[in-house]
């Protein structure tokens, strides 16, 4: 009950930051080499997570780096996920050919715009500043 607490509250905060902060985020640690990011991916385009069909097929389309992509499923908001089908026997078959939006995993934005960390990622979302600083230098009118 303790560690389900504790992740609700973690969640709590760390999307009160993106909501309200969203310059104030940081990642910080280091990746593990699971695969995990590799099986449950979110793509943006702009400033919005994929939610159609039709706009990943039209991603592909324009980018040929997207070709190694396919639909695995759909979270309950409706954006898209994505599985990269290079990943066999928990690696990346062309990893240092990997594509832009393997190399910039995680980002900031991706993660602003609706992009989630698995929980199990070695990669954590942290704020720049403490809430605690934000509520000491409010304006009090």
């Amino acid at each position: 009950m303790k560690i389900l607490i504790q992740r609700v509250l973690s969640y709590l905060k760390i999307n009160f930051y993106k909501l309200f902060f969203p310059s104030n985020l940081k990642i910080e640690g280091y990746c593990s080499q699971c695969g995990v990011c590799c099986q449950k991916i979110h793509i943006l385009i702009g400033y919005k997570v994929v939610t159609k069909e039709d706009e990943f097929f039209k991603l592909q389309r324009d980018f040929p780096s997207y070709n190694c992509l396919e639909i695995s499923g759909q979270e309950e908001s409706g954006e898209l996920f994505f599985k990269c089908n290079l990943f066999k026997d928990n690696k990346c078959l062309k990893y240092k050919q990997r594509p832009l939006i393997c190399r910039q995993y995680p980002s900031v934005n991706m993660l602003k715009y609706g992009g989630v960390l698995n929980e199990s990622c070695t990669f954590q979302l942290k704020p720049k500043k403490s809430f605690g600083f934000y509520l000491k230098n409010a304006r009090r009118d």
